[in-house]
């Protein structure tokens, strides 16, 4: 009986890890729209969903960096740890929000496809990373497929996919996530992944802390757009 090498294991551990991460994030679509609600039956509204959000998950982060004992950053890291905050705490929900009130969560998912695709053309000019042809040809038609299938979904369930003014505000959060994602990248490999992120959203509660309680939603709002809320803060 062979066992598999460490490495091995590290590995298939974090493709599964990796795919956990993958389904999480693609439920936040749905659970953003439930938070805020549409148009016409508005729940929470985007500004508390973005805000709110951080700082439920600034305060679980701070938790955990003191329960590890994380050192400060480093003055260097305070940049790129404040365009991540700008990018992935406030930008890409912020549009997100204001987008889902307008389009349905499977319209947006065609949109926000492309996501990994950007990422990586941001990744190549702000990082100068140099990838083959290859890559780019696996990320295109990657990317190519999942908007197809994106589509194919949306025409099942009737909704059908019609460019909406909302898109532009689609395409804004998958900039702004890019550009977060990256800045955030520059300081991984001194932080770890898990801090970085916890830092980001430390650094956003100056803000994020005193706005969630000056905008706290005064008339009633539905349980299910509560568990959006929270899902999205956790999570």
């Amino acid at each position: 009986m062979t066992t598999a090498h460490p490495d091995a294991r590290r590995e298939t551990l974090g493709l599964w890890l990796g795919v956990l991460g993958v389904a999480i994030f693609a439920i936040t679509l749905p659970m953003t729209r439930l938070a805020t609600g549409t148009a016409t039956q508005p729940q929470l509204s985007p500004w508390f969903v973005t805000l709110g959000r951080a700082a439920l998950a600034g305060g679980l982060s701070a938790i955990f960096l003191l329960a590890t004992r994380s050192p400060l950053p480093q003055r260097h890291q305070l940049k790129p740890l404040g365009m991540a905050v700008l990018g992935n705490a406030i930008g890409y929900p912020l549009l997100l929000a204001y987008a889902l009130r307008v389009v349905t969560a499977s319209h947006a998912a065609v949109i926000t496809a492309l996501l990994p695709l950007v990422s990586a053309m941001v990744a190549a000019r702000v990082l100068h990373q140099r990838a083959r042809l290859g890559f780019w040809v696996c990320a295109v038609l990657g990317s190519a497929l999942v908007v197809a299938f994106s589509l194919l979904r949306a025409h099942q369930q009737g909704h059908g996919f019609g460019f909406e003014w909302a898109d532009l505000l689609l395409v804004g959060a998958v900039i702004a996530a890019s550009f977060g994602y990256i800045y955030g990248a520059q300081v991984t490999p001194a932080l770890g992944a898990e801090r970085v992120i916890c830092w980001v959203c430390v650094m956003a509660l100056p803000l994020t802390l005193p706005a969630t309680a000056l905008l706290w939603p005064a008339q009633p709002v539905a349980t299910s757009a509560w568990i959006g809320f929270v899902y999205l803060g956790v999570f």
